[in-house]
This record gives structure tokens, sequence and C-alpha cells, in this order.
């Protein structure tokens, strides 16, 4: 039986195989070498947009995602916010995300990026391996259904199996208590 549980970016990820971090703001250098070190031995590990963008004294990064770009192998060039009623398609699925931020990629491999910019993606998503682990970068607000797909392909690299309509039962799901 698997679990599911809340950590701090600080917190022991030994007993895990994938951790997910999303939007983590501000994250000082121990903390991003503890996600480095879980993927450099063998964990999977997803960053969304918005993470490492300061560190631990609320200080911008000279280069975004900050201490995370070696290990996500990108660094974001630009920011490119849409406004909340537009979409960009991505190349790999006709899926729409939102934000295309464009990225530099120092050995991560593109999984989808905005259609037209072949050497820079736009809206992308990234996938790199680090030691022996791999680290997924989304560098945009993906839509639920293509949200979905990629979480089943990275959950599906990381052994680790999803409750839901597709779920074998091998996850527990606890709802939250009412209070």
């Amino acid at each position: 039986m698997s679990r599911s549980d809340f950590v701090a970016p600080d917190g022991d990820l030994s007993g895990y195989r994938l951790v997910v971090a999303p939007n983590l703001y501000l994250v000082s250098d121990p903390q991003a070498a503890n996600l480095r070190d879980f993927v450099a031995g063998g964990g999977h590990a997803v960053v969304t947009f918005f993470s490492g963008i300061v560190d631990q004294d609320d200080r911008v990064a000279w280069r975004v995602p900050g201490a995370f770009r070696t290990l996500l192998g990108v660094t974001v060039e630009e920011f490119s916010p849409l406004l909340p009623d537009q979409r960009v398609t991505l190349d790999s699925a006709p899926r729409r995300a939102c934000g295309p931020n464009r990225l530099r990629c120092n050995g991560a491999e593109v999984i989808a990026r905005y259609p037209g910019r072949a050497r820079c993606p736009a809206s992308s998503v990234t996938r790199n391996i680090s030691g022996a682990g791999v680290a997924w970068y989304l560098a945009t607000a993906l839509e639920a259904g293509a949200l979905r797909d990629l979480m089943r392909a990275v959950t599906q690299g990381a052994g680790v199996i999803a409750l839901g309509p597709e779920s074998d039962g091998t996850v527990e799901v606890v709802p939250p208590r009412r209070r």
C-alpha cells in the first residue's frame, strides 16, 4: 500500500517514489538540495512554474527556476502570462495551456511546446534525467485533461498507481474529515 502526504521541502523524502512541488516560490539552498538528492537517488519529481523564484531571504533568483535549474535542466528566459480567457495549444496533443514561458533547455528533453518555437520551448513540459531519477518541469498551467494525461505518464514512470477510475486499488485515498 502506498501513501500520499504533504511534506515540508526539507523533510525526509526517502519513503517516496514521487514528489510534486507545486509553485514552490520560496526555496532555500538546503531545501533544493533535498529534492536534488531525492531525484539523484532514483526518485521522480514534478516541479511546476513559479517555483524557485526567490531564495530563503525572498531575494529574486538570478536565473529562474533558481536552485532547481540544474535539477530540471532548464532556465526560464521569459514569463508570458495570459489573461484568464486566453489559451495556447501545445504541439504534443490537442491540449491547451495557460501562460507560455520561454525556456532554454540545458539538458532537459522537451515533451510539449508551443508550436512555432522549435529551439525555445514555450508553454512547455520538460523531462530531465538527473542521477538515477527523473525531474519534470511544468512551465505552464495545463488544463485538467492535459494535466491528468501528463500525471498518468509521470506516475507510471515512477511506479505509482493512483486511485481513481483507472486504479487497481493499491493506493488508499482517505477523504478529509469534516469539522
